[in-house]
């Protein structure tokens, strides 16, 4: 076994392990049976152990020197000539973009040695070549096949209302797919090397797909909260599960974990009278189709499965190949251990295999053949622009807002969204075990609050509403309300236990009971505000207390100011 190059054995057949840059040139043009991944993958990851430039200098005076020897016209030798003309075919075809079309220097080198082969034995890679590179230039450039198109005012608000109502589901997630993939095939391969996607300002384009699917994931959960209603939520929640379905059917992973990550956020995912509403053949799906698919359990081991099968088109995971690709860029040295002067080409194989199943899906577009001129430029041009309609925080406090919690949703809201579960045949249990867990929670609120009026009362401090009670003896009130923090100054429990304020009592005592009272009253407001439900009849007679205590002690001060000087 020669010291420059070095082979595995897998499966009967030899794979190299390492080798020297000359070795691996040898390899991709010898006469052995062509090994198209091999010449794919010494291509996409050379960047990895020599320049461009490097290379085809090699190349190039390879195939001269085999061309002016003395048995040229051998078969064995033109076989040589042919495979490295079909190499350099290939490197232009697979990296006209990244390293060509942007370096007219290395472009002019390649130009020259074509001009070179022109005449004698050369003539027909001369054709060849020339034909390849000026394809290549007359070919516009990969640009977004989308027109940015200047929508008129209040044309976004109807654009939406067609995604989220009136628009089949299947014909918004064509949109979405063409969209997706647009987006998806401008991500040129060098943005993938050398850890390059990591960072914003070296790769621009991929960055833009990240922020484009972040944006809509987002803007899913932001509808969906947004629902005036129970019903009108879990409507939007099943629109989106049908889109998604069609994303599963058609291997757009990337569409599908948007969904996905869109129902499983936070504020979405608590809201259990909105989600009642779905259908049990779509929940479904949802929980053992989609989201398997989009767990990173097992270092996304069932996505892994699912693509593993999956046949073109398709739309593969960004956050899987880029993870494989750091996993190895970090884990796998260029050269090998035990020789270091040899190229690890097992790493290149590993990040190679990853690199080509992406540019495989970039070159097979999604088809369908309806839809060939007839994709509505406003809908993908609003799609382009679509923004969250709230922030994180915003978003939880709207879900809060929508529903505080499955206990203090009202009995028509229960009843109804029961009714609509009955219809569309989901599961009743689920009602009465998320009813049974709101009773527990709200049994332990409880014996935390008599905790802590149990501790206020070894200080010495009694609830508010206890003191004001006896600030009137006229008045009896039982509350049946939950309790709130709320705490009358030491000054006004020890005067108001007394049944009046003396006028002897100081202008400023008088003022700071004054104000206590009013803190008092905006605090029960803000606690009615939150708690509609549970507070507008039960803590209306405390409330009318505080209001006639703070017309008394109005009195008070007063007449205290009249007397006492200031």
């Amino acid at each position: 076994m020669s010291e420059d190059i070095q082979y595995d054995e897998v499966d009967g057949t030899r794979v190299v392990v390492g080798a020297t840059l000359e070795k691996l040139i040898e390899k991709v043009a010898s006469n052995e049976i062509p090994d198209k991944e091999f010449v794919e993958i010494f291509l996409i990851t050379h960047t990895y152990f020599v320049d461009s430039f490097t290379l085809l200098e090699n190349l190039s005076s390879k195939y001269l020197k085999s061309a002016s020897a003395e048995d040229a016209q051998d078969r064995e030798s033109l076989f040589v000539q042919m495979r490295l003309i079909n190499v350099l075919k290939k490197w232009l075809q697979l990296g006209w973009l990244k390293y060509f079309a942007p370096n007219p220097e290395l472009l002019s080198k390649v130009e020259e040695f074509v001009l070179r082969l022109k005449g004698g034995a050369g003539d027909k890679w001369h054709e060849a070549l020339h034909r390849t590179i000026e394809s290549l230039k007359d070919e516009e450039q990969v640009e977004m096949r989308i027109t940015d198109i200047k929508l008129p005012k209040g044309s976004m608000e109807l654009i939406i209302e067609m995604i989220t109502c009136s628009m089949e589901p299947e014909l918004v997630a064509k949109h979405f797919t063409y969209l997706e993939f647009e987006l998806f095939r401008l991500i040129p391969i060098d943005e993938l090397l050398h850890k390059a996607f990591n960072k914003e300002e070296q790769s621009p384009c991929y960055h833009s797909y990240i922020n484009h699917f972040n944006q809509m994931s987002h803007w899913m959960s932001s509808i969906i909260v947004s629902g005036s209603s129970a019903k009108e939520r879990g409507l939007t929640i099943c629109r989106l599960l049908q889109v998604a379905k069609h994303f599963y059917e058609w291997n757009n992973f990337s569409g599908l974990m948007q969904i996905v990550s869109a129902l499983t956020c936070t504020p979405v995912e608590r809201l259990k009278l909105s989600w009642l509403g779905v259908p049990p053949k779509l929940l479904e799906l949802f929980e053992n189709d989609f989201k398997p698919i989009c767990d990173p359990s097992g270092n996304y081991a069932k996505y892994r499965e699912v693509f593993e099968k999956a046949t073109l088109p398709y739309i593969p995971l960004a956050v899987v190949y880029t993870k494989d690709m750091l996993i190895i860029e970090e884990n796998v040295p260029s050269r090998l251990e035990e020789n270091a002067e040899l190229i690890n080409f097992k790493k290149m194989k590993l990040l190679g295999k990853t690199l080509l199943t992406v540019q495989s899906a970039q070159e097979n577009p999604y088809k369908w053949p309806e839809m060939e001129g007839n994709f509505d430029s406003n809908l993908l041009s609003a799609l382009r622009k679509l923004q969250p309609i709230l922030g994180d925080k915003e978003m939880y406090a709207k879900s809060k807002a929508a529903e505080p919690s499955f206990d203090a949703a009202s009995p028509k809201d229960l009843r109804k969204q029961k009714q609509l579960a009955a219809k569309r045949g989901s599961n009743l249990k689920d009602l009465d075990k998320m009813k049974e867990k709101a009773q527990r929670r709200k049994k332990k609120e409880a014996v935390k609050e008599e905790k802590k009026k149990a501790k206020f009362a070894t200080l010495g401090r009694s609830n508010s509403f206890n003191s004001l009670a006896q600030s009137d003896p006229g008045t009896s009130h039982t509350s049946t309300s939950p309790s709130f923090p709320l705490q009358f100054s030491a000054s006004f429990q020890s005067s108001s236990s007394e049944g009046s304020l003396p006028l002897s009592t100081s202008r400023l005592r008088a003022e700071k009971v004054l104000e206590n009272i009013r803190s008092l009253k905006s605090e029960l407001q803000t606690f009615t505000q939150e708690h509609p439900d549970d507070t507008d009849e039960a803590l209306q007679p405390q409330a009318d207390m505080i209001e006639q205590a703070i017309q008394s002690l109005t009195v008070i001060a007063k007449e205290l100011s009249s007397h006492l000087p200031v």
